[in-house]
């Protein structure tokens, strides 16, 4: 099942739709439409000799090469076959055995690595430190979150921190610009690289959708992003199918809307769907790769959407090792494809990971957690409030941890007897037992999945997503930037069919400036997140937690 190569002269013919050009399948939730073509291209062994346009090439998730004759730029590569957050996440389509191409296509040229944050599904230390024999230069977003630094602290190399914004020369026409996003639990990056004339913009999971319109940019040759989702609600939530599978669809569409907004906004000359999803090879989570609805989608369902829009830009969906020249449409064999036939294949090619290992005591792990969690509430400082109790726990321990954000105490419980709302979240030990021996970053322990959740009422609380997400070293900083933009009295005024409202200027989920959001059925969308404020209840958000307190001055 190989891709086409689209357009092979101008990459802006006229059109009427988008020039999407994918496999011929779709994955949707059918066990038997992950399979994969077993046919082996030709290894087109790259070493770019002669080569003067920029030829990228996919690694596989959010990973990429860029190359020149006398340069390559490696970005997010995630290789090592590991999987990340615990060997729950694995790539998608399967890259096994690009690890080594990709180090022997950098050959003797002068290397740069790009990492965009500290997720590991994007930081893959394992990976990394193979490439310490070609001496790579990092480039680094200079987050105030120091999990990235203190990540990069056992890789002996060159490391240059950039500020949001700041650009930075590579080698001759070669150079890249970082734009920083942090905004309590969300510490990304996202990078556009120039080269001879050529632009690739590479947003990988990081949402910049409120800051594109004040960016200048260039011209995009080519630009990829997150389409699909990844985060644990609604994944890790005990919610009835029902429940489930609409929350699941209203957040595939959002991101959905999101993306194509931004696809129309930098209009850029080809679109490249990646930044997952993932696959889940891990024994507890493997059957939810074939749920019929989640938050999940895969790049032909997400291709199609976007064939019915009618963009102008040509969307190609890149198996890794494939790729093309910046400036011309052409996909190409870069690299030799050594992908699992099915899903099936790739889960029993992965068993080994997954062997038992030492028998976990529930009720010491719970111990140990509770001590975590002291740590981090002596840490949590700050003069906004939470209505949620919290129930902490690791599932078959006798007991549970009663945590009160507001007064900062925990204290061990047998049977909660308490009334009013309340967050119950329970994880599996060997979850626990990675957080409590330091082996593990709290966000990454989260994206793990491997949790039950309950929240009554079902309403977002973003002090107890700072807690969980947060590192103890950063919490401080997450909480101080809450506080910030919600104590910001700031107000736009908007205009909609229903005549001209003021309210606040910054979202009061996470931030995002709706002065670039838009009016849908009554509602004021937030740019970043899709959050929806309904203006003729004076603002209020769909789940209740917050309001943008919106005012009616004028009617139509």
């Amino acid at each position: 099942m190989l891709i086409g190569t689209g357009d092979a002269d101008s990459l802006r013919p006229p059109r009427t739709g988008a020039n999407v050009t994918q496999p011929e399948s779709t994955a949707g939730g059918n066990p038997a439409a992950y399979t994969l073509s077993s046919t082996q291209t030709a290894f087109a062994g790259t070493t770019m000799t002669g080569q003067e346009a920029p030829l990228l090439c996919f690694l596989g998730h959010a990973g990429f090469a860029l190359a020149t004759k006398s340069c390559c730029l490696l970005m997010d590569p995630w290789l090592s076959g590991k999987g990340a957050f615990l060997k729950t996440w694995f790539p998608y389509p399967d890259n096994t055995g690009l690890a080594d191409q990709v180090i022997d296509y950098v050959g003797r040229r002068p290397l740069y690595v790009y990492i965009s944050h500290v997720h590991e599904d994007h930081f893959d230390p394992d990976f990394l430190r193979r490439l310490e024999p070609l001496n790579p230069v990092y480039l680094l977003p200079g987050f105030t979150d120091d999990s990235l630094r203190r990540g990069m602290e056992a890789l002996p190399c060159k490391k240059y921190f950039l500020r949001d914004s700041e650009h930075f020369k590579l080698d001759g026409d070669f150079s890249v610009q970082l734009f920083l996003e942090e905004s309590g639990i969300n510490t990304d990056s996202a990078i556009l690289a120039s080269c001879n004339g050529r632009t690739f913009l590479n947003l990988n999971d990081c949402k910049l959708h409120d800051r594109l319109p004040t960016i200048k940019m260039p011209a995009i040759d080519v630009f990829t992003c997150q389409f699909s989702g990844a985060t644990w609600h609604p994944l890790c939530y005990e919610y009835d199918k029902a429940t489930y599978q609409a929350i699941s669809i209203k957040r595939k569409n959002a991101k959905f809307f999101q993306v194509e907004k931004a696809i129309r906004a930098l209009n850029p000359a080809v679109f490249l769907p990646a930044a997952g999803p993932p696959v889940f090879l891990h024994p507890r989570l493997y059957e939810r790769n074939f749920e019929p609805i989640n938050i999940f989608p895969k790049a032909e369902e997400f291709a199609s959407y976007l064939g019915r829009r009618k963009l102008k830009s040509a969307v190609h969906i890149l198996r890794p090792g494939q790729g093309l020249e910046l400036g011309a449409a052409a996909v190409q064999e870069i690299l030799r494809g050594n992908n699992a036939p099915d899903l099936e294949s790739y889960r029993k090619s992965k068993e080994s990971l997954f062997t038992a290992g030492t028998e976990l005591d529930p009720d010491i792990l719970l111990g140990k957690l509770f001590q975590e969690v002291q740590l981090k509430l002596q840490r949590f400082k700050t003069n906004l409030t939470t209505q949620f109790t919290i129930l902490f726990g690791v599932a078959g321990a006798a007991q549970q941890i009663q945590i009160n954000l507001n007064t900062r105490e925990a204290v061990l419980t047998g049977q909660y007897t308490g009334q009013g709302p309340l967050y119950t979240i329970t994880a599996a030990p060997e979850a626990v037992a990675a957080l409590v021996s330091h082996s593990i970053e709290w966000e990454n322990f989260c994206l793990s999945f491997l949790f039950k959740i309950r929240r009554y009422p079902d309403e977002y609380c973003p002090l107890v997503n700072i807690f969980f997400f947060c590192s103890p070293a950063n919490v401080a900083a997450a909480l101080s930037w809450l506080e910030a933009f919600r104590s910001n009295d700031a107000r736009i005024e908007i205009t909609t069919p229903m005549g001209r409202y003021t309210c606040r200027r910054f979202c009061p989920h996470q931030g995002a400036d709706l002065t670039y959001g838009h009016e849908q059925d009554g509602f004021w969308i937030c740019p970043r997140h899709r959050w929806r404020f309904e203006l003729a209840r004076g603002g209020r958000s769909e789940d209740g937690s917050c309001s943008i307190d919106a005012l009616l001055v004028d009617n139509p």
